[in-house]
C-alpha cells in the first residue's frame, strides 16, 4: 500500500479552516525528518482517516489559548485526530519535538487565558484507535513560544503521557515535600557560603 511521506520541513495542517479532514484512508501518513503537524486556525483540529507514524524528528507545533478550554475548540488548544493506528518510531538521537505555542486572544504568540501556574493540567493533543512504540525519552517538548504571567520552569513541568489511544500533555506542579526539600538544601548553601566568608 503506498504511503504518504512528509519529510524536510513539510507542513501538514490546516491554515485557514478548521476542523479539518485529510481523507487518507487508503493510505498511511508518515511524518519524520523536519516534518510538521499543525492543526492551524490557532487553535484547531487536523483529522486524519488512516494510520499514521510520527517517525525520528517529526514535529508537532501545539497551539493553545485557554487552559480551561476544550480540545480542538476555537477556546481550547489543538488536537490531532488519527482514525487509525499512531505509532511512534522516534529514538531518543532523533526524536519527536512537541512545540508549545501560547497565543493570547488575538490569536497572536503571548499569555494564554485562565492558566493558574499553581494548578495541575491535563491536555489531550492527540487521539487514534490506538498508540504504540511511545518513549519519553525519544520525546523533547519545547517551551520557548509558551508565554504566561510568570516566568517559572514550565519544560520541567511539563509531560506526555499515553492513555489506551489518548496522548496527553501534562503540566504537573512539584509536591510541596520537593520544593521543602529544595528550601532546605538552599539554606544549607547559605550557612555554607556565609560560614566560609567569616
Amino acid at each position: 500500500m503506498p504511503t504518504v511521506k512528509l519529510d524536510v520541513r513539510e507542513t501538514l495542517g490546516c491554515c485557514i479552516w478548521w476542523p479539518c479532514t485529510l481523507s487518507t484512508s487508503q493510505n498511511p501518513v508518515e511524518f519524520r525528518d523536519g516534518a510538521i503537524i499543525s492543526p492551524g486556525n490557532s487553535p484547531g483540529v487536523l483529522s486524519l482517516g488512516s494510520s499514521t507514524t510520527l517517525g525520528s524528528d517529526s514535529v508537532y507545533q501545539w497551539e493553545i489559548n485557554d487552559a480551561l478550554g476544550a480540545a480542538g475548540e476555537s477556546l481550547g488548544w489543538d488536537l490531532l485526530q488519527v482514525a487509525g493506528d499512531l505509532v511512534f518510531e522516534s529514538t531518543e538521537q532523533e526524536p519527536f519535538h512537541l512545540n508549545v505555542i501560547s497565543l493570547d486572544d488575538n490569536g497572536d504568540e503571548g499569555a494564554i487565558e485562565n492558566f493558574d501556574p499553581t494548578q495541575n493540567y491535563e491536555w489531550l493533543i492527540a487521539s487514534a484507535a490506538s498508540i504504540s512504540g511511545f518513549d519519553p525519552t525519544a520525546t523533547r517538548i519545547d517551551t520557548t513560544k509558551f508565554s504566561a504571567e510568570s516566568s517559572l520552569p514550565y519544560q520541567e513541568r511539563l509531560s506526555l503521557r499515553v492513555e489506551g489511544g489518548d496522548l496527553i500533555l501534562v503540566y504537573q506542579v512539584p509536591e510541596p515535600s520537593s520544593w521543602f526539600l529544595i528550601g532546605i538544601g538552599l539554606s544549607g548553601w547559605i550557612f555554607r557560603r556565609k560560614y566560609n566568608c567569616e
